[in-house]
């Protein structure tokens, strides 16, 4: 059994290293391998932070197989089921980028998540939305995470998180501060196993900034995004991550 299961989408939310940390066992199983960049790809690393606490630090990839976001990230049900069954976390974070749906959230705010909610499209006809009832973190948690950043004078926000589809810019929400593709069906397998959960993000994207399709980008439009996406992540990994982390 260990401490906690820490878990993200990507690698860079991840980071190459986490100080203190020493990996005993690596992770990835062809199955998650399903997109040629390894950003795509979901990976486990289980080891002992400083010294002697057991934690799992899994990255599920941020590939769907449902259309639209219709049956949800099962990737990232897939990796985390399979951190559960293995590892048997006691806690689980969700931690991470995300855009912003709210025009007072800029690029670097750190949202402490509570509600979450998802948004499913109809398969057939996209445009026909529901939101899925709301699911919410575990009390303790989520005041320990808001006590970690008031103690490191870190400004935050408090408020709700939508997993959206992926199928553009959501509508507001006025109890929605951020959006992102992965925390309800990982909080909600959490809540089905009585295991304790937390999502903390960090906005990327402001709302209603363009972004540009992949195949689109301009080579320096690429590695001026890859470096603001390092840095707000190493911002979120440093300000909270870590410290909570230390606290266990």
């Amino acid at each position: 059994m260990v401490k906690i299961a820490a878990i993200c989408a990507t690698q860079g939310e991840m980071g190459e290293s986490l100080e203190g940390f020493s990996v005993e066992e690596e992770i990835q199983p062809k199955k998650w391998q399903k997109h040629k960049r390894r950003a795509f790809w979901g990976l486990i690393k289980a080891g002992e932070y400083q010294g002697g606490v057991p934690i799992v630090l899994a990255r599920t990839g941020i590939w769907r197989t449902g259309l639209f976001g219709h049956k949800g990230n099962t990737q990232a049900r897939e990796v985390v089921e399979f951190v559960v069954e293995k590892y048997k976390p006691e806690k689980i974070l969700i931690f991470g980028t995300s855009g912003g749906l709210q025009t007072n959230l800029n690029t670097g705010d750190i949202v402490v998540c509570n509600p979450i909610y998802a948004e499913v499209r109809c398969p057939v006809w996209p445009f026909l939305v529901r939101i899925k009832s709301p699911i919410s973190p575990d009390l303790k948690l989520y005041r320990l995470a808001r006590e970690i950043l008031t103690q490191r004078g870190v400004k935050f926000f408090t408020g709700g998180d939508l997993q959206t589809s992926g199928y553009g810019w959501p509508k507001k929400h006025p109890e929605v501060l951020v959006v992102e593709m992965e925390d309800y069906w990982i909080g909600s397998m959490a809540a089905e196993k009585k295991i304790p959960f937390l999502a903390v993000r960090i906005v990327l994207e402001p709302f209603g900034e363009k972004i540009i399709p992949e195949e689109k980008r301009t080579k320096e439009y690429q590695d001026w995004y890859r470096k603001r996406f390092l840095r707000v992540s190493a911002v979120l990994r440093d300000e909270f991550l870590i410290p909570f982390l230390q606290q266990l």
